[in-house]
């Protein structure tokens, strides 16, 4: 990373501290939770006691995950929390230096990426969500996976594991890596899907642990209101967008079932794309792009699932194509430039019911499939020579990316 980027990321922090200091969001209701392990674990599930804290929706493994923190004291507990918020926001520039290092030997260019990870990085402080720590932990899997050895993809597949079992969304990425990696990053990933589910089970015991994954299970299935792409203006997805679109005209009735063909019809396309072409060294930026996109309750902080699909398309987009960039140059308008801090509240909450950053994320998901598309097929590594096939004792020499 050259060093005006290096100064810029260290800068955009100073402001995330402050308002991770400032507010609390969801870590009210983080806190609340978690200081009732292990002895309140019948009412973490269900309809929030108080008013401002919102229902959990995360696995019972987060339980098991969260209870070295269950005795803290909220001041301490809220200081730990923004402790791993800020390892995380450090992993997260530091695996995206690795994984696009032509990228950030150019200030330019880099820059175009720092502009659009602004709101999204800096909301995850705000909410003190946890969308930067997956972000981080993903990125270290597909770092992981691309290693020569056996370890380095059997622990990307425990991390992408492991993620699913914090959040619900990364399953998407589960159907992906499982379709497009090697035999042992599929071994981890199914080590880490099992493994992790039988933690609750060990931890609390069989009886309790049952009950928690019962009421994980009605909580996520009774997830409605709070998720109504009609009412809700920050929700920022495909779902939203379409919903929007039939609202008031004949077709509404139809939209909820519109969006799931659209979305089961998308996925599939896409998960057939990648059995079929094999691009496995950059079609990960699509499927976190498309894990935003699809997921029913997108808002800004999910925000950061776009920044690898930013960085790959700055890092290909050519001054000699001027369609290329100026639909790069649309979709950051439309995704950094209709946010809070820059065209106010009030606007912003207008902008965001019109699906403005919505519509900029469909725009990065064509830039990001034409580029893909255009990519010579003999640049990457396809299933049968991907360095994670690697056999303990036996040397592949690793190919170009």
């Amino acid at each position: 990373m050259t060093r005006p980027m290096l100064f810029l990321v260290g800068l955009l922090l100073i402001p995330c501290w402050v308002i991770g200091v400032l507010y609390e969001v969801d870590i009210l209701t983080a806190y609340d939770v978690i200081s009732r392990i292990p002895t309140d674990l019948g009412g973490i599930y269900g309809s929030p006691i108080r008013g401002l804290l919102g229902r959990y929706f995360y696995p019972p493994f987060t339980l098991v995950f969260f209870s070295p923190l269950s005795g803290l004291s909220f001041p301490v507990f809220k200081y730990v929390w923004l402790a791993l918020q800020t390892l995380s926001y450090g992993v997260v520039w530091w695996c995206l230096v690795k994984l696009f290092p032509q990228l950030f030997r150019n200030t330019a260019r880099v820059f175009w990426v720092w502009i659009i990870a602004i709101n999204p990085l800096h909301n995850n402080f705000q909410s003190n969500n946890i969308q930067i720590w997956l972000g981080a932990l993903l990125l270290l899997a597909e770092l992981l996976s691309r290693r020569p050895d056996f370890w380095g993809p059997f622990l990307a597949g425990l991390l992408v594991a492991l993620t699913t079992h914090i959040k619900v969304y990364p399953l998407f990425l589960v159907v992906y890596y499982f379709i497009s990696a090697g035999k042992v990053m599929r071994v981890g990933l199914l080590s880490g899907l099992v493994g992790f589910a039988l933690l609750p089970l060990l931890f609390f015991g069989p009886n309790k642990g049952a009950d928690l994954y019962r009421s994980f299970f009605l909580n996520l299935t009774t997830y409605s209101a709070e998720n109504s792409p009609i009412q809700v203006s920050d929700i920022l997805c495909l779902p939203s967008l379409i919903a929007r679109l039939l609202d008031g005209s004949p077709l509404a009735l139809f939209a909820g079932a519109f969006t799931k063909v659209i979305t089961v019809v998308a996925s599939a396309t896409f998960f057939l794309w990648c059995f079929r072409t094999r691009l496995r060294r950059d079609q990960w930026v699509l499927a976190w792009l498309l894990m935003a996109l699809l997921n029913p309750s997108t808002r800004v902080h999910y925000f950061v699932f776009l920044i690898p699909a930013f960085a790959y398309w700055a890092e290909r987009v050519s001054f000699q194509r001027p369609l290329d960039l100026t639909l790069y140059a649309l979709s950051i308008l439309l995704v950094a430039f209709t946010m809070e801090g820059v065209v106010g509240k009030a606007l912003n909450n207008r902008l965001e019911y019109w699906n403005l950053p919505t519509w900029g994320i469909v725009i990065l998901a064509i830039g990001v499939v034409t580029n893909l598309m255009r990519a010579s097929p003999n640049a990457h590594n396809d299933d049968e020579n991907r360095q994670s096939e690697a056999i303990p004792g036996k040397h592949l020499e690793p190919r170009s990316a």
